[in-house]
């Protein structure tokens, strides 16, 4: 999520975890099950303030 919060693509995130697209897509569609939260930046604002 701190990735998501800096403004960073899947792709972004995908290269700095050394993961591939579709694990970044997987991890966070489920966070964004677990919080409720409509899009990445909504995900972002209830984990972080």
């Amino acid at each position: 999520m701190r990735l998501v919060h800096s403004g960073a693509s899947n792709q972004d995130i995908a290269e700095a975890l050394s993961i591939s697209i579709g694990t970044v897509k997987l991890h966070i569609s489920a966070i964004l099950k677990r919080t409720n939260a409509r899009n990445r930046t909504e995900a972002s604002r209830l984990c972080f303030g």
